[in-house]
């Protein structure tokens, strides 16, 4: 037996599929990894409350911050290699066109 999770990543849907208790031990694996708080302090009272978030909801929040972590590291290594690129196609371009001049010494 298995069971399904989905999470939602923009208005992309992924869904993952695992043996049976696999979801239950992913969630206290993150909930222990990214230090989830079972309770956290109120702000309207100033005094612990239990966490409103679940450890479920937790979860995918994680998995939703390490995909997007992921994607911004790719995005910028594309943005440094095509500005690598530019940089080396300007200062080709600028090197045909200097001219060096010697004069001979009497």
């Amino acid at each position: 037996m298995s069971e399904t999770h989905s999470i939602q990543i923009g208005s992309n849907a992924t869904t993952i599929t695992t043996p049976d208790g696999f979801g239950d031990l992913c969630v206290e694996a993150f909930a222990a990894q990214y230090q989830y708080a079972e309770t956290v302090i109120d702000p309207e009272t100033g005094e612990s409350a239990a966490n409103p978030q679940t450890k479920a909801e937790f979860t995918s929040q994680q998995i939703v911050s390490f995909v997007r972590q992921v994607v911004a590291a790719h995005v910028k290594k594309q943005a440094v290699e095509a500005a690598a690129v530019s940089a080396s196609s300007q200062t080709d371009a600028m090197g045909t066109q200097m001219v060096v001049a010697t004069s001979a010494s009497a």
